[in-house]
């Protein structure tokens, strides 16, 4: 016995229930097709063209990633900025690397950087202190 098909998109009519439901046999396979054929006949009565859409897919020649970053910067205060360096052992290294750069270089101006190089010889002398550092 053929199967049957829904009279507007061609798919397979879902499995006849045992026992048989009463009334009329379904005609579309759902309430999608069933509503989409009203309003073509609708349509039709009304001298309005009916328009059929079909799906064509098409393969493609390559996928294309596009990939959107969002930054926002955000300000830190000092003392916020030294816990996110204090948290990174990495940071920290960068920090202190960048520092002795600047002073290899003589970029470093005693005047200016007055506070700063106060701070790295309390940090030295914590160092020796605690014995991770000799010296």
């Amino acid at each position: 016995m053929p199967t049957k098909r829904c009279p507007r998109c061609s798919a397979e009519m879902p499995g006849s229930a045992w026992p048989p439901k009463p009334g009329r046999p379904s005609i579309w396979c759902s309430q999608q097709c069933r509503r989409a054929a009203y309003e073509e006949r609708r349509a039709a009565k009304n001298g309005a063209v009916s328009v059929r859409v079909e799906v064509v897919e098409k393969p493609i020649e390559r996928i294309v990633e596009r990939i959107r970053i969002e930054t926002r910067e955000v300000y830190s205060s000092p003392a916020e900025a030294a816990q996110i360096v204090l948290k990174s052992p990495r940071a920290c290294r960068t920090v202190l690397e960048s520092l002795a750069a600047e002073a290899d270089s003589g970029r470093l101006n005693a005047a200016t950087f007055a506070p700063t190089l106060r701070a790295a010889q309390r940090l030295l002398d914590s160092l020796r202190r605690a014995r991770l550092i000799n010296g």
